[in-house]
């Protein structure tokens, strides 16, 4: 046993046991300990004798501060701070499982395992900027894999938006790991919550394409993305690009971009079928000569309009966007003479994801951005052609409570936009203001959870729509 190890087990016995030294890097050593009281294991990190120092000692306890007000599934809890014996420790949860680091180092990951990864540890950097708290330093060896479960670790060099007093580097310098650092982190400019997007869409290429990120591809297109599936490709490109201001907005606009490329969850079993069916096909008309050529379907007229998922901007919640396009979608479906696509909303928001466009010829599509400014809704709504350009736009406003009336403003609009002849035809559909709007509400939601595989929540908000 170390002298070191021993001198540590001797200033925390006998509340904590200390085993031996897990880790040793940065600032810090690792070790692993036991609660003797709760009789679970524990994780003690300590500051390298080496480099102690009164700055040294107050980052250190900053760390752990910081550490503490983050209370969030996807980050390392911590149980304990303090100083023994000239030992300056905190205890914090033993995560059973390997750094991404050593993950990566036996390959790469499939890509829908690094983007659950992506999505929980965007769990984590949005309750972490919630507290004004940038990481500044995300990298493989920072992020554990634990029960399939992303965890953000080290908060050593985090810095605090609200008080820049805590910063204990000087303006100008450049913190953090070299390999993985944002160009603004860099240069020594200014960190923002987008810094950690952008080094989070740097490790997540990484876990995909299986070589390391350069901050000199730019723009982020021109580099490899041949490993990358394109609706992914498409989402950290944008979380890549150099100026942080053409970034997502936040972390939660991020992980709501990574749940558009999944396809539906009922499409599976369909797919299934298909696959099925051209299997046996294959097999019945192809050798045994038992199938003539099956005719051509008649080329239909392309369709006037499909209606995308509205997005949302800042906080408002994702919900509205969704069901203000719903809403926008059910009238005009019901006004014959647009030549709406079926089930367009789905159809749509798998295309403009980035997989292959849905199989039909559309002239127009409606897309649209809501924004919530207390019980007002704004909303940015546009008609694009076939070749995304925009032909016409406006902006709509209306009461939260009266997303009926709004989506009826929109579909006129969308009328008097796309076939202005029919302009005296159109007539709001009285039976859908008939309708239960908080049921829809629910309902809607339930959709959404069950997308995102969360079985519980969505069962709880159907039951709440039947209620």
């Amino acid at each position: 046993m170390s002298a070191l190890l021993e001198r540590l087990r001797a200033a925390l016995a006998p509340e904590y046991d200390v085993e031996r030294e897990l880790a040793s890097g940065g600032m810090g050593t690792v070790f692993l300990g036991r609660d003797t009281a709760l009789d679970r294991p524990v994780a003690i990190k300590i500051i390298r004798p080496e480099l102690w120092s009164a700055q040294a000692a107050e980052r250190f306890l900053r760390e752990a501060r910081t550490l503490a007000t983050l209370n969030h599934p996807n980050i390392v809890p911590i149980y304990q701070v303090g100083e023994r014996s000239g030992f300056f420790f905190y205890v914090m949860a033993h995560l059973e499982g390997e750094t991404l680091a050593d993950r990566l180092a036996r390959g790469t990951l499939p890509s829908d395992e690094a983007v659950r990864l992506c999505r929980n540890l965007l769990d984590a950097l949005e309750a972490a900027h919630a507290r004004g708290v940038v990481h500044r330093d995300i990298k493989p060896s920072n992020v554990f894999v634990a029960a399939r479960r992303g965890i953000l670790t080290d908060f050593g060099i985090a810095k605090s938006l609200s008080d820049p007093s805590t910063g204990l580097t000087a303006p100008g310098q450049a913190v953090g790991t070299l390999e993985y650092m944002p160009p603004e982190q860099a240069a020594g400019r200014e960190v923002t919550p987008q810094t950690d997007l952008y080094a989070l869409a740097m490790v997540i290429y990484e876990a995909i394409a299986g070589r390391q990120w350069s901050i000199h591809d730019r723009p982020p297109e021109v580099a490899d993305w041949s490993r990358v599936p394109r609706g992914v490709a498409r989402v950290l490109q944008r979380a890549l690009r150099p100026d942080p201001r053409a970034r997502w907005a936040d972390a939660a606009a991020f992980r709501r971009a990574l749940w558009a490329p999944r396809p539906p969850a009922y499409a599976w079993p369909i797919a299934g079928l298909v696959a099925v069916g051209a299997v046996a096909a294959g097999v019945f008309c192809g050798p045994l000569g038992l199938c003539g050529s099956p005719p051509l379907p008649p080329e239909r007229a392309p369709y006037d309009l499909m209606v995308g998922r509205f997005q949302v901007e800042g906080t408002t919640d994702p919900a509205l966007g969704t069901e203000l396009a719903f809403l926008v979608s059910d009238l005009l479906e019901r006004f014959p003479r647009i030549g709406l696509v079926p089930n367009a909303l789905e159809r749509v928001g798998d295309s403009l994801a980035g997989r292959a466009p849905p199989p039909v010829r559309v002239v127009n599509r409606l897309v649209g951005v809501v924004t919530q400014r207390g019980e007002t809704l704004l909303v940015d709504v546009q008609v694009r052609d076939s070749l995304d350009r925009r032909l016409h736009s406006h902006r709509f406003d209306g009461s939260v409570a009266d997303k009926v009336n709004l989506a009826d403003n929109i579909a006129i609009w969308v009328i008097l936009s796309v076939r202005p002849a029919l302009k005296d035809e159109y007539e709001p559909d009285s039976t859908l203001r008939g309708r239960n709007v908080a049921a829809l509400d629910e309902f809607l939601k339930g959709e959404e959870a069950f997308r995102q595989d969360a079985w519980s929540e969505a069962e709880r908000h159907f039951q709440e729509a039947l209620r």
